[in-house]
């Protein structure tokens, strides 16, 4: 119960800590500023896709290897930092060799407005003001 209260805690502090902007109209604009310390945290979210996809591959490897090392199961969580490294890596090369690629393959394929970032570009219509 006590790692649900923290966690719920830190959701709502790193929710409000977010929405420190204040977008002039009563709105709030989120303001994510990134934290030291945490960049391999957030890499972590910018590859869950291909980490979710790729675990498996690792977590059965490393099941082999420590079955084949007559691992005890009392020491069996000192494997898990390493396929968590192994895991990252490997589904960093997956995003780096195939995701990014195929995504800045497909952007400049069917949304050509778009351009490599994502971000749409600006395009003012006759009549439309430069304020609006």
């Amino acid at each position: 119960m006590l790692v649900l209260t923290l966690s719920s805690a830190s959701l709502i502090l790193g929710l409000h800590w977010g929405h420190a902007g204040s977008m002039g109209d009563g709105s709030v604009a989120p303001t994510y500023a990134a934290m030291r310390g945490l960049g391999w945290l957030r890499s972590f979210g910018r590859l869950s896709y291909e980490i979710y996809l790729s675990h498996m591959f690792v977590v059965f490897g490393i099941v082999a290897l420590f079955r084949s090392a007559g691992g005890d199961l009392r020491s069996g969580f000192w494997w898990y930092l390493p396929v968590l490294l192994l895991c990252w890596l490997l589904g960093a090369a997956i995003a780096r060799g195939f995701s990014e690629p195929c995504d800045r393959a497909l952007r400049r394929r069917w949304l050509p407005g778009r351009g490599e970032t994502g971000a749409f570009e600006l395009q003012r219509l006759p009549g439309d003001s430069p304020a609006s």
